[in-house]
């Protein structure tokens, strides 16, 4: 079990360093035990064998260990409503070392190797510096600021950890000398409200005041009310191309059609990017011969399944693109596989019951079908009632 059945009482959101395991435990709203209740569920389906380890990746407050565990869950419990047996980790006949996370059978005996992984746009550096960013959020979530919310805004992520306790200080003598009427009488007249700006080791953040409502001044609640950490551009195709590219070399030759999972860690990922990933770059290209012409859009060869010789990556039959999976939005997720187009072994015909995509006469069409939602059973506004 991942979750003990114990009395909670905490009702407050999760704060900017709390993990995800750390916060669904301690969580005592109703919507959270369902959460619980799905993941406690889930982990039993697991051999015994396995289990531990699995809990240990989930519970061990690293996010990226729960992410990836809770993903092999979510894998694991599809193919089992779909009446798969499966088997974890199985040794390949080509004697390799690595092991794929599953070797799934369907009921008519057609069997697939699938492995799991997560395709993130930030790098570990960006990740790292996010983390630093949320410790001085959760310190400036402490602040007694009574009379106003405080709006915080960055380019970017500092390379060192700032102090909170300075910047604190600073916010608190700025706020003791704002007038909240007045402010408030400036932001209705369509002014900006007053805003200071604080550096730190070549890092700028803006800090504004939001007055509060007269009915919420001196009321316990946080201190940040708006978050803004700037634009930044996204290479969340690139993520999920080299992801399939790593996992498409890591067993040798196969004698079964090997599926890669990707969960990828976005805000969304739109059917560009899938397309890039798989297929090339898009570029556009003018004919200078022409310069009125329409430009014509063409790919570069640099997909996981396109290179300069064609296509290759044929031991990746197929790719099932999750758009950030968790075990709290199963309900909202969109997933889609994609088969290849001339795959060493092609999927069983039972992973098109799902959305998917499939490449034929120089041309992808896409094909609607089961969501995850459906065969997991939850309701359309999980994990809400």
């Amino acid at each position: 079990m991942i979750f003990e059945d114990k009395v909670r009482n905490s009702t407050e959101p999760r704060n900017h360093t709390e993990s995800s395991y750390e916060f669904l435990d301690r969580s005592a709203r109703a919507e959270f035990q369902r959460v619980r209740n799905l993941l406690n569920g889930w982990i039993e389906l697991f051999p015994s064998s396995e289990r531990d380890e699995m809990i240990s990746r989930i519970c061990s407050n690293d996010e990226r260990h729960f992410n990836s565990a809770t993903f092999e869950m979510l894998l694991f419990a599809l193919f089992t409503n779909l009446d798969c047996h499966i088997e974890v980790h199985p040794q390949l006949p080509n004697n390799k070392a690595s092991r794929p996370d599953f070797l799934v059978t369907f009921p008519d005996d057609s069997k697939i190797y699938v492995e799991a992984v997560l395709a993130s746009e930030f790098n570990a550096q960006e990740i790292a510096a996010r983390h630093r960013t949320d410790a001085l959020l959760q310190a400036l979530d402490g602040l007694e600021t009574p009379e106003f919310f405080i709006g915080f805004s960055s380019n970017g992520h500092p390379d060192h950890p700032p102090s909170g306790k300075k910047l604190r200080h600073e916010i608190v003598k700025w706020l003791a000398d704002l007038d909240p009427d007045s402010v408030s009488g400036e932001i209705a007249k369509g002014e900006n409200p007053p805003q200071m700006v604080w550096e730190a080791d070549g890092w700028t953040v803006q800090i504004s005041a939001f007055p509060k409502s007269p009915e919420r001044h001196g009321t316990n609640v946080r201190s940040v009310g708006a978050i803004s950490t700037g634009v930044r551009s996204a290479s969340t195709w690139q993520s999920v191309r080299d992801a399939v590219r790593n996992k498409g070399t890591k067993y040798g030759e196969l004698e079964l059609p090997l599926l890669v999972a990707v969960n990828v860690e976005a805000i969304s990922i739109e059917r560009i990017d899938e397309m890039q990933a798989l297929f090339g770059q898009e570029t556009f290209v003018i004919d200078k011969n022409n310069l009125e012409s329409e430009p014509r859009m063409q790919r570069l060869p640099n997909g996981a399944w396109v290179g300069p010789r064609g296509l290759r990556n044929k031991r990746v039959s197929g790719v099932w693109i999750f758009e950030n999976a968790l075990p709290w939005n199963l309900a909202s997720r969109r997933t889609i596989v994609y088969h290849h187009p001339k795959p060493r072994h092609p999927l069983p015909m039972q992973l098109r019951e799902f959305d998917h995509a499939l490449a034929e006469y120089h041309r992808v069409n896409w094909k609607s079908g089961r969501s995850i939602r459906e065969l997991l059973q939850l309701p359309n506004n999980w994990p809400e009632r």
